[in-house]
């Protein structure tokens, strides 16, 4: 991962000054795992499980799919690279150690292993999955590389137990025929 950084410190694409951090021409923010976990954590409690799953996820998948285009067009990144570079900079942001499984572009599937989820640390014991901000991120990006709406499920997660958060990439949801 430190190879990413050597790059784009080369290339003049990883920028920190005056209280901004600029990726690929785009600004970032890194934000304390604690707080991510009391934002969850206050929704959950407000307005369920559930409808917070679907507001971050959502959120956070757009918000991606707009960054994915944008680093896309502008480098020409695309395919694996591009879904590669979206996991590469999740782990420059400290959100744990992202392993892509597998992708097939044509069939539109993927599955990526998070090892060390600080999210799934900080937010402790669950009985489902929490990361919902690693699947809308996957989501948004992957929904860009696909050339359609993806679908991101964690299926696993560390706060349930597991070694690892593991995520299944489709652009089918269960619930659609087909």
């Amino acid at each position: 991962m430190y190879d990413v950084v050597k790059k784009l410190l080369f290339a003049r694409q990883f920028q920190m000054e005056k209280g901004n951090i600029n990726l690929m021409g785009l600004d970032v923010m890194i934000i304390p795992a604690p707080v991510m976990v009391d934002i969850i954590k206050t929704l959950e409690k407000t307005i369920g499980y559930e409808k917070t799953k679907k507001l971050i996820y959502e959120g956070v998948k757009s918000g991606t799919s707009f960054y994915a285009k944008k680093i896309s067009e502008k480098y020409d990144i695309k395919g694996v690279k591009l879904i590669q570079w979206l996991v590469d900079t999740m782990m420059l942001t400290g959100w744990g150690e992202a392993k892509l499984i597998s992708i097939d572009v044509e069939k539109k599937t993927a599955i990526l292993h998070l090892y060390n989820s600080t999210l799934a640390k900080h937010y402790g014991k669950s009985k489902k999955p929490i990361d919902h901000v690693m699947a809308g991120a996957q989501a948004g990006g992957a929904s860009i590389v696909f050339g359609k709406n993806a679908i991101v499920k964690e299926t696993k997660c560390s706060s349930m137990g597991h070694d690892f958060c593991e995520f299944i990439y489709s652009t089918k949801n269960k619930n659609t025929k087909k």
